[in-house]
């Protein structure tokens, strides 16, 4: 590996933790400055919207609002590079706490699988597309049906009237017939 590339790289996982960051202290112009102006969230794993960096701004403001506190982080991260461009398939868990029904702290936990494809621009590096999948719950029901991509009914993050569009998103179009990720790698 060059010297380079591993420069690349770490500006990719500086990237990937300023977004937890962004989340956790909801600092949403720090949000907007990671994705691209065209960039597509796909959040239905966990019942959320697939939609635009504006749209998924106001449904997780919405769902951070809802919670005394929470906690993302980042694990393991499998950086494929190729140019200006990155395929990357991170580990998430992301720990919140709700009011129960009485009140109290309810602690719930969820594992996923952030799959990124990001650019590098005149600005950095940037996402430009972010396809959430599920890996696990704990306190938190689990989304019914194929974990990957799938609308759920959760209550503690319900979806919200933003969905995927009939016609494919830009990210979409651009992605091949095999959903833009390759078995072996994001």
């Amino acid at each position: 590996m060059t010297p380079q590339a591993l420069i690349e790289r770490q500006l990719i996982q500086d990237l990937l933790v300023r977004y937890c960051h962004a989340l956790d202290e909801r600092d949403w112009p720090g949000f907007h400055a990671l994705f691209t102006a065209d960039a597509t969230l796909d959040f239905r794993a966990f019942g959320g919207p697939c939609c635009g960096v504006a749209e998924m701004q106001a449904y997780l403001g919405g769902v951070l609002a809802s919670m005394r506190g929470c906690q993302h982080t980042l694990s393991t991260s499998r950086v494929d590079l190729a140019g200006d461009e990155a395929r990357v398939r991170s580990a998430a868990q992301v720990m919140m706490v709700s009011a129960g029904p009485q009140g109290q702290d309810h602690v719930l936990f969820a594992g996923l699988w952030y799959r990124d494809h990001l650019v590098r621009g005149p600005d950095g590096w940037r996402i430009r597309e972010r396809v959430q999948e599920y890996a696990w719950t704990h306190n938190l029901p689990a989304p019914p049906g194929p974990r990957a991509g799938s609308p759920s009914q959760n209550p503690v993050m319900p979806a919200k009237a933003v969905s995927s569009p009939a016609s494919p998103t830009p990210a979409q179009a651009r992605m091949p017939a095999s959903g833009g990720m390759s078995p072996s790698g994001p």
